[in-house]
């Protein structure tokens, strides 16, 4: 359960990490 749980959470991180980067790149680009 523990190596499940640490594969959702790395996955669940990395979207977050995508959606941020792309916040920033397009708030760069329109500013």
């Amino acid at each position: 359960m523990v190596i499940a749980f640490h594969i959702l959470f790395s996955k669940a991180a990395s979207k977050v990490i995508v959606m941020l980067s792309n916040l920033l790149y397009t708030g760069r680009g329109v500013t």
